[in-house]
């Protein structure tokens, strides 16, 4: 036995011996495995519309996964519709309160694939600063804490009616505001209202004054 084991091992040093030189430290190349493209988690792709809207099909089964493929298509929140037919909101972003994400989980706590859902992209947000004749009918995209003063002129004695408190507040000053300014506004939390005024002519004490009630509104919408 030990003599086998002997001739084997001469015949493994012969046969290694005759390798050509290098042999050993080449290694075998492996053969490359095919990777599997990326599932698209929306079907069809997410266009949106020029008021941020998007209506698609997700194909997923869980709420993180529909809230980190809304975030990766660019959305700030997704609309699904519960059970009874009511729109739920579930906002994307990491920094949104967790509270928003508990509302939407209580109202949908399983998600069942396909699911039509519509994304919503916030618009970019400046504030015009100022509202003149020209916006009315316009809808006017704040954020909190933004401020925005009604310039209508002198042409009309305007009076302006109070907007939602909860979304838009008057700025109350001291002085005066100049001739042909109607107030100043400061956006106090999300939401939308409408900043509506109404009267008739500025005509002057003697003048003869035509009978015509004027109204002017815009529609206010507050981002976080």
């Amino acid at each position: 036995m030990r003599n086998r084991f002997i001739t084997g091992l001469v015949a493994t040093a012969v046969l290694v011996a005759a390798l050509p030189a290098g042999a050993l430290a080449q290694t075998p190349t492996a053969t490359p495995i095919a990777s599997t493209p990326p599932v698209q988690q929306f079907q069809p792709a997410p266009v949106y519309n020029g008021d941020g809207f998007s209506l698609t099909v997700y194909q997923g089964s869980s709420i993180e996964g529909l809230k980190a493929a809304g975030a990766a298509a660019g959305a700030s929140g997704v609309w699904v519709q519960d059970s009874r037919g009511v729109f739920q909101l579930l906002p994307t972003s990491t920094a949104a309160p967790a509270f928003l994400q508990g509302a939407f989980q209580a109202a949908i706590p399983t998600i069942m694939s396909p699911l039509a859902v519509t994304l919503v992209r916030e618009p970019p947000v400046q504030s015009p600063g100022t509202i003149t004749l020209a916006d009315e009918g316009k809808t006017i995209a704040l954020r909190v804490g933004d401020t925005v003063t009604v310039k209508l002129g002198t042409d009309t004695n305007w009076t302006m009616e109070t907007p939602d408190p909860k979304v838009l507040r008057q700025v109350v000053n001291i002085a005066a505001p100049p001739a042909g300014t109607q107030g100043t506004y400061v956006a106090v939390g999300a939401g939308s209202t409408d900043l509506r005024a109404g009267g008739g002519p500025n005509c002057g004490p003697m003048a003869p004054c035509p009978a015509i009630y004027r109204m002017f509104g815009v529609h206010i919408v507050v981002y976080p």
